[in-house]
């Protein structure tokens, strides 16, 4: 049972020599597996459940089709450096994204607060002359 299960979480195995260039310039080499190479896999894999587990983590996240294929690679490689370094620059831009919105946001309050000032403005000037009129019959 844990054969069938192992083999639906795994992706099919792929040439040695095959070389993939993915948009956003990353090129991603397979190496020979390698027992320290699944060793980890497996270590990553028993933390996140399965592969499956992991790209749908990197799918919500927001990853592109290449990063993910990258990501799956360097796992394989044990190239943990430019894993971390990927999901690191990914957080960046996804923070520079937020702060971005978040100026959006500011400069559509301060735009709803001029014209709320404005429509008030007026009130005020008719109150202002209202009791400065009750102020001079006095």
């Amino acid at each position: 049972m844990k054969d069938a299960k192992k083999e639906s979480t795994e992706r099919p195995p792929k040439k040695k020599d095959e070389t993939r260039r993915l948009a956003g310039g990353c090129c991603c080499t397979r190496l020979p597996g390698k027992g320290s190479q699944e060793r980890m896999r497996q270590s990553l894999y028993e933390k996140y459940a399965s592969e499956d587990a992991v790209v749908e983590n990197l799918r919500d996240a927001g990853c592109s089709s290449s990063q993910i294929e990258c990501f799956l690679d360097w796992q394989e490689e044990e190239r943990t450096a430019d894993q971390l370094s990927m999901l690191s620059e990914h957080r960046k831009q996804l923070l520079d994204n937020v702060h971005r919105e978040e100026k959006r946001i500011d400069c559509l309050d301060y735009l709803v607060y001029q014209i709320e000032r404005t429509c008030r403005e007026p009130d005020d000037t008719e109150k202002k002359t209202t009791e400065a009129d009750d102020d001079e019959q006095i």
